[in-house]
């Protein structure tokens, strides 16, 4: 870790017990030390916080793009509103 990131383990740990124990992104308690990605952004190598594995992949999936996430946030609230208007 200390060569991916300049970081140390127990400073993982220590963002981890400053985050609650809990995902930044869906609040969500880390299930186990697996569950537990130190999130990065892959143009720079730099750190960001720590996320959930469900988190860190959708993101890494999404290929870290703001407006594809955008795009996914609009596309959800539009089908999960209670008018669905015909699309």
């Amino acid at each position: 870790m200390i060569r991916l990131f300049g970081i140390t383990l127990k400073q993982k740990w220590e963002i981890r017990k400053k985050q609650g124990n809990r995902c930044i992104i869906c609040t969500e308690k880390f299930k186990s030390k697996r569950d537990c990605h130190l999130d990065h952004n892959h143009k720079t190598g730099r750190m960001r916080e720590l996320l959930c594995n469900k988190c860190n992949t959708g993101i890494g999936l999404l290929g870290e793009d703001v407006e594809i996430l955008q795009r996914a946030i609009d596309y959800l609230n539009k089908h999960n509103s209670r008018e669905v208007k015909n699309a």
